[in-house]
């Protein structure tokens, strides 16, 4: 289901304000995935960026808990993608790293009216509806911020805030400790949420070997079953 950002949305739906909205920054496809080199093509790991943020979008656009999608990056290819599969797009001129891609996201949705942005990466298929409806269950209980760290306790997988800007992101600078010091010291009410489906993010080859153990469902493992002869 397509979604429509953002005046459109709030003026067929009757609201003044948009709920919670999810932001996915996104790297420029000729740059993405290096430490798979070693087992995957560039070509291969092109296709497997796109098939994972197939999975994410397959589950964020018709998540009854989202208002909207925004996909965040430079590439032409990826945007149109995007677009193509239901969600929303901000092109940036050039790519300047994942928190001035999730910043110039976040001000648009606060001066559009946004309530909440939840902060998901285009590399973890596993996402499930119930995954962001448990999480965003417990951002409705009075939590200003929600975060999902990645499965070595060095990333965030996931990141809830209301308002948008309630902390500043740290993503690729040891992003969990930092932004679990940045929601301490904001004094705001916050929660960690543990899911194994989340805290999956595809960056290694033993990621790979974890995706395959775990599910052959998703559009991402399919595909890697397929071009790793595993079926």
């Amino acid at each position: 289901m397509k979604r429509l950002w953002p005046f459109t949305y709030c003026v067929r739906s009757g609201r003044d304000s948009l709920g919670t909205v999810v932001i996915t920054p996104i790297k420029s496809l000729y740059r993405i995935k290096s430490r798979l080199a070693g087992v995957l093509s560039l070509t291969q790991r092109k296709q497997l960026t796109l098939e994972m943020l197939t999975d994410l979008l397959a589950v964020t656009c018709s998540s009854t808990s989202i208002s909207a999608v925004l996909v965040v990056g430079a590439d032409k290819e990826i945007l149109r993608f995007a677009k193509n599969q239901g969600a929303e797009v901000l092109e940036e001129k050039r790519s300047s790293g994942v928190n001035d891609a999730v910043s110039r996201a976040t001000v648009l949705c606060e001066r559009r009216g946004v309530e909440s942005t939840l902060v998901l990466p285009a590399d973890i298929p596993l996402v499930t509806h119930l995954d962001i409806a448990v999480l965003c269950n417990i951002a409705s209980l009075s939590k200003n911020i929600v975060m999902c760290p990645s499965l070595r306790l060095d990333g965030t997988n996931a990141l809830y805030r209301s308002p948008p800007s309630a902390i500043t992101t740290y993503f690729d600078q040891n992003s969990f400790s930092n932004h679990y010091a940045e929601a301490r010291r904001s004094n705001m009410s916050s929660s960690l949420f543990l899911s194994r489906n989340l805290m999956l993010d595809i960056d290694s080859p033993w990621d790979l070997k974890r995706l395959l153990s775990y599910d052959n469902r998703t559009y991402s493992s399919r595909y890697l079953r397929e071009v790793t002869n595993q079926g």
